[in-house]
């Protein structure tokens, strides 16, 4: 079955399960997509507060609506005068959901925090705690997850298939990407082929069919004018990482270098960690449309254990990843060669701040305690609403789940 554009566009060039297409929709209201983040030691990140202890740092729980990770965080630093790299995150939770997730801030920052009011978010103080949160502290996250507008004569068939996929291709989701303007991997290559100018022009002029209009325009002005003082004045607030840019340019014109840096470390890191996302999905890609196992490790591949069980481990290419001549290994290859990409090339001189070494990732994720209920759609009157509850471990997306489940023909439009 062929998969939609996006998909394509981002690597998951193919679907793994059998099952036909089912009408579905996603995030019809916030609280169809719930995430609560949970830490290694099992706290689940929940609105309760506890005790601050005295310690290092506080632990606090985040939780928002309709905004990014980033964006609270940087709204967090600017109203507390926080530096944002004194505030800890496990991960980044998607925007266009109802999360909650753990963060942490050195204690005397506490005070701050009185009276701070942010945008579509709230946060509860939790515990003290000795340590920066970073994501080496996350064990996963719990979703819960409401389909609706299903037929009714559909949903013994979407119970029946999703208990079936509780083992599903670990493909890096749409997220990692961007679901409306999935721009982050084709900015990280340029980076890492040194355009830097390039990317600077694709972050802020390239266009996709589903951004809103005044966004569209903007871009298009900019790319016919390249007057980059003028845009400050008419592109939109909203898009803050393409101001910050914009800003630097307005001033230093040529210097692309600087305005990539005025995005800061953690989003330059993002862009590379895409790229390499492509790349693996890619290399999963190649693994299904070639016919070897998902599950099956493959002769002198490394492995990952899930329990009894054992499963392929995939390399996700960066600068300190050794390719042998395992099958994988020679798909990832073939894939580098296609790209014009070299492992030395995860290795930025220019921007030593992005540490893209490489890592292992196993090929298959598992739905764990997965549960369905089901009820009429107050939303759709006739039709079915399903809510799934499961836990993923940390790097796996519930997005991929869904899509192997539904095969939306437009993620986009779908709420993917």
């Amino acid at each position: 079955m062929k998969v939609p554009k996006l998909d394509e566009f981002i690597g998951m060039r193919v679907y793994w399960s059998p099952y036909p297409p089912v009408k579905a929709k996603l995030r019809q209201e916030a609280n169809d997509f719930v995430v609560k983040e949970v830490l290694q030691d099992g706290l689940m990140a929940s609105p309760t507060e506890g005790e601050i202890k005295r310690e290092r740092y506080a632990l606090l729980v985040l939780e928002k609506t309709g905004e990014s990770t980033l964006d609270v965080l940087e709204e967090l630093s600017r109203k507390t005068g926080i530096p944002i790299e004194e505030i800890g995150v496990a991960g980044l939770k998607d925007k266009r959901a109802h999360t909650f997730q753990f963060i942490t801030i050195p204690q005397r920052f506490l005070d701050r925090l009185k009276n701070v009011d942010l945008t579509n978010a709230c946060l509860y103080p939790r515990a003290g705690v000795p340590f920066h949160l970073s994501s080496a502290h996350m064990l996963g996250n719990e979703f819960r997850i409401t389909l609706r507008d299903v037929n009714p004569s559909e949903t013994p068939i979407l119970r029946e298939h999703a208990k079936k996929l509780s083992l599903f291709p670990n493909f890096f989701g749409y997220q990692r990407f961007g679901v409306i303007r999935p721009i982050s991997h084709i900015v990280g290559k340029r980076i890492l082929s040194g355009d830097y100018k390039g990317a600077v022009i694709d972050l802020l002029c390239r266009t996709f069919e589903g951004e809103p209009p005044p966004h569209k325009e903007a871009r298009k002005r900019l790319y016919e004018e390249r007057d980059f003082k003028e845009a400050l004045k008419y592109f939109p607030k909203k898009l803050r990482a393409e101001r910050k840019v914009l800003y630097h340019l307005s001033k230093n014109p040529r210097d692309f270098v600087g305005a990539l840096r005025r995005l800061g470390k953690y989003l330059l890191n993002l862009f590379v960690e895409a790229y390499q996302s492509y790349l693996f999905n890619l290399s999963l890609s190649f693994r299904i449309e070639r016919g070897f196992s998902l599950f099956l490790p493959l002769p002198g591949e490394p492995v990952f254990k899930y329990g009894k069980w054992e499963f392929p481990a995939i390399k996700v290419v960066g600068y300190a990843t050794t390719l042998r001549n395992t099958v994988q290994d020679l798909l990832i290859k073939e894939i580098l060669e296609e790209e014009n990409v070299e492992t030395t090339s995860f290795k930025v001189k220019d921007f030593p701040e992005i540490r893209a070494r490489g890592w292992l990732r196993c090929s298959v994720a598992l739905a764990e305690d997965l549960t369905i209920s089901e009820k009429d759609d107050e939303l759709n009157p006739g039709k079915k609403k399903l809510t799934l509850r499961f836990f993923l471990m940390k790097g796996s997306y519930a997005t991929v789940f869904l899509r192997e489940l539904i095969k939306p023909e437009d993620p986009a439009i779908l709420g993917f």
